[in-house]
């Protein structure tokens, strides 16, 4: 039996260490799964660092080339208008100028007499006439009003603050301005006709105030209509000057190029 015993504990005992071993080779494992992992989760960190890295450097470069390229672009441009060169561009718009100058002196020559003739005569007339005249010195009152104003305006500006751009801007716009005001003299004219037409039905009051204001309506619409085509006419000759300022640039579709004469 005590042998019987000592054999047990002695088994006993080297269970017992073989637990414990197996125990201390489970920790291990875990331990090194653990680290492995952590390894994993900071490659990949790492990894998507990296790509984030190259992907904004590779936007940061194609950001850099497209100002270059713009910036290519605006130096051309600018260099094209320097080597133009300011006195002829300050002959155009000094030209352009002086013929809407000659314009606002006709249409304020117009105003003047209208608002003299008017209203010396409304007050000499009746009936159709006496309204004929007085509408005649209303109108021209705005008239005279828009002549003082582009009168001014073509006295005072200066020819040489403008670039190439600007010019052109301004030539456009002057003509665009013209066609506009034609458009509304026929207007006029329609309107002036109109109370005309008014005037002649039955029971209307005052009829000879419609026809009045109607027959010098159409009038001052005939002639602002005449005015405002010739005038396009006159400075639009203008535009002739700006195929010899644009002659030193070339644009090939994808290119802007300069040429510079000596």
């Amino acid at each position: 039996e005590l042998l019987w015993y000592a054999a047990w504990g002695q088994m006993s005992r080297h269970g017992a260490s073989d637990g414990l071993l197996r125990r201390r080779q489970t920790r291990s494992l875990l331990a090194q799964s653990h680290i492995y992992r952590v390894s994993y989760k900071e490659s990949r960190v790492a990894l998507c660092s990296k790509i984030s890295k190259i992907a904004r450097g590779q936007w940061l470069r194609a950001i850099f080339t497209s100002m270059k390229k713009y910036l290519l672009v605006s130096t051309c441009l600018l260099c094209s208008f320097l080597a133009i060169g300011q006195s002829p561009l300050a002959d155009f718009n000094q030209n352009r100028l002086d013929r809407q100058r000659n314009a606002m002196i006709v249409l304020g020559t117009w105003a003047v007499g209208n608002i003299a003739a008017g209203s010396i005569l409304q007050a000499n007339r009746e009936g159709e006439d006496r309204y004929f005249h007085r509408m005649n010195a209303y109108w021209n009152g705005v008239n005279l009003i828009l002549a003082g104003s582009g009168l001014y305006t073509a006295l005072t500006t200066d020819p040489g603050g403008f670039d190439l751009a600007e010019s052109i801007v301004q030539q456009q716009r002057i003509e665009k301005i013209l066609l506009f005001n034609a458009g509304l003299d026929v207007g006029y004219m329609l309107g002036g006709a109109y109370l005309i037409e008014r005037a002649r039905r039955p029971g209307q009051e005052q009829p000879e105030r419609l026809r009045g204001f109607g027959r010098s309506i159409v009038l001052q619409g005939a002639f602002l209509f005449a005015f405002d085509l010739g005038a396009y006419f006159y400075i639009h000759q203008n535009a002739a000057d700006l195929p010899p300022l644009l002659g030193s640039l070339s644009f090939t579709g994808d290119a802007i190029g300069l040429v510079i004469r000596f």
